[in-house]
């Protein structure tokens, strides 16, 4: 007789996502185990509450002995941004994955130029303080 049973195994496709303060993201995890892992989302080491007006989770068996597991982050604040941990485990054992959540500007480019250096000094760029992002001096 054969033993078909796996310690649970994450897949990531996404290590690192960037959103936009106010945006909505949805992370995502590939679970495979025999038995079937239980599996979930944490932050900070603790459990994510589920439901919430925040987060929100679904679940999507693949019929090949996985499930895809998906959290939604609605109306991200700068709190939301770091690293959110994918958890699947059985009696085999248990294992984690990592996605980090980052900022990300919806626009970003350089300003006209208004004085080019003649000789002498290298190119640099100077934040402007404007939401417009940085210029060249």
């Amino acid at each position: 007789m054969f033993d078909c049973s796996d310690a649970p195994e994450i897949n990531i496709s996404n290590r690192r996502i960037g959103q936009k303060l106010g945006g909505e993201v949805v992370l995502e995890c590939v679970v495979a185990g025999v038995p079937a892992a239980s599996h979930y989302w944490t932050r900070d080491s603790l459990p994510i509450a589920m439901p919430s007006k925040k987060y929100m989770t679904d679940e999507y068996d693949e019929l090949d002995g996985r499930v895809t597991l998906r959290l939604s982050i609605r109306n991200l604040q700068s709190t939301d941004y770091g690293d959110y941990q994918c958890v699947a485990a059985n009696k085999l054992g248990s294992t984690h994955r990592t996605v980090t959540l980052y900022g990300s500007l919806t626009h970003s480019f350089l300003m006209p130029m208004t004085h080019v250096p003649e000789t002498g000094t290298e190119n640099q760029y100077q934040k402007t303080g404007s939401p417009t992002g940085f210029c060249r001096v």
